[in-house]
């Protein structure tokens, strides 16, 4: 079943506290670190309580009014917790490692094209449960158009692959939208 399907009415709690600083070097350039910490607490003793601990990095540089690359790093430990009485299949603790790249393109002052690259590197813990590892490779393209200042459109799409270890590997199309 869903997890994220309450079927019951107990209280829990949700928290999510997050941070970033930034700096601001040309008019795209950009330099950032956050983090990010989130928990979750169940008075259900039959769900799962979890912690989540998320520092970032990322570098916007553009090497003249043309052409620009975005970066960013990202590091995720999960963390779950169950009761004494738990009867369910626990969730494995993890380390989440992740990281993209753009080269950007732009054609107009409004109008831009960018080739990407996605990876991310799922390491459990394996001290609960069965889930094993993977690494997913995540190449794309698109464009982003600028309909006005302070509203960005971006589409894109490309093809994953999934390598999961000691399974059969996925692999597909995937497309992306954002409204900013």
């Amino acid at each position: 079943g869903d997890p994220t399907i309450r079927q019951g009415r107990r209280t829990f709690y949700r928290n999510t506290a997050s941070s970033r600083l930034s700096y601001r070097f040309g008019r795209d350039d950009l330099l950032y670190a956050g983090f990010l910490w989130g928990f979750l607490r169940n008075d259900d003793p039959q769900e799962e309580n979890n912690d989540r601990y998320e520092p970032r990095l990322g570098l916007n540089y553009w090497f003249g009014p043309k052409f620009g690359v975005e970066t960013n790093a990202t590091y995720t430990r999960g963390e779950f917790d169950q009761d004494n009485d738990f009867v369910g299949d626990p969730s494995d603790d993890f380390k989440n490692y992740a990281g993209s790249v753009r080269f950007i393109y732009r054609t107009k002052t409004r109008f831009s094209i960018f080739a990407g690259h996605r990876q991310a590197y799922r390491d459990f813990d394996n001290d609960v449960g069965d889930s094993n590892d993977y690494m997913v490779y995540a190449p794309s393209a698109g464009f982003t158009y600028v309909v006005d200042k302070g509203l960005n459109v971006r589409l894109g799409g490309g093809y994953f692959y999934q390598d999961v270890d000691d399974e059969e590997d996925e692999q597909g199309l995937f497309g992306d939208a954002q409204i900013d």
